[in-house]
């Protein structure tokens, strides 16, 4: 297995300098043309850009459960607190706010596809603060319905979740979690709402895969955490014995019951 490992990320670090050398980096907010020594990290985005993203790894406090941040000094944010979520951890990269938000919505409604590549390595980025969290058996993405894909013309989680496994060496299960219900948009709703709308909505089509296994979640943005949640505890019921939800972003509770 560790031998397996060091010829993926070999093949990696060669299919990233094929990349750079064919696809000059671009800055994820901004698109302009960064120099490659203006990054400590993989993350494509340049330092002007970089200062005005909030990373969840810069807070002094932040929940212990799913990583979002927190200015009260508890060690659970407000909704944990009260929550009773399905999944065992979570890990976001940023706070959905401002020009990332406007760079996350026109990768999934604008087009600009090629941008899965950069928010997966901002989950990678948040990956590697929590790196037991790489002992995990499988991947698996939150759904779309039909619907929404043929509308929005792809599955938006799905290219990242391939290139994470790519990275990682753990194995992206694809079409395990199926979305059978089309829910109502979820902007507007209560976490109460969105757990009810949410409920009975997704299925694990293959239990095997999950079985015995830890189980890593991700999707794009963390808000109340309803739908991953929803998914992690009938992965649970499928079987599985640990499920880790990471996100590009995760909103901030600016005061209790905001949602």
């Amino acid at each position: 297995m560790k031998l397996i490992r060091k010829i993926l990320e070999a093949v990696s670090v060669f299919f990233d300098f094929l990349l750079e050398l064919i696809f000059p980096p671009r800055c994820l907010i901004c698109s302009e043309i960064y120099p490659k020594n203006d990054l400590k990290t993989k993350l494509h985005i340049c330092g002007n850009c970089r200062k005005k993203i909030r990373f969840i790894s810069e807070f002094d406090s932040v929940c212990r459960k799913c990583s979002r941040p927190i200015e009260d000094g508890n060690i659970l944010c407000p909704l944990c607190q009260v929550s009773g979520y399905s999944f065992d951890a979570a890990l976001s990269c940023a706070v959905y706010e401002n020009d990332l938000r406007k760079a996350l919505l026109s990768y999934k409604f604008g087009g600009q596809r090629y941008k899965y590549r950069e928010f997966a390595e901002m989950i990678l980025f948040s990956l590697a603060s929590s790196p037991h969290y790489m002992q995990a058996d499988v991947i698996c993405s939150v759904p779309i319905s039909n619907k929404r894909k043929k509308k929005r013309g792809f599955d938006h989680i799905h290219p990242i979740s391939k290139y994470i496994s790519f990275k990682t060496g753990i194995p992206y299960a694809k079409g395990v979690i199926a979305k059978i219900k089309e829910v109502p948009p979820q902007s507007k709703l209560s976490f109460k709402e969105r757990r009810l709308s949410v409920a009975g909505a997704f299925k694990v089509m293959n239990p095997c895969v999950v079985r015995d296994k830890t189980v890593i979640l991700i999707d794009d943005i963390m808000t109340t955490g309803a739908t991953v949640s929803e998914i992690s505890r009938i992965l649970k019921r499928a079987g599985a014995k640990r499920v880790i939800v990471l996100t590009i972003c995760i909103t901030k509770l600016k005061r209790k019951g905001d949602e």
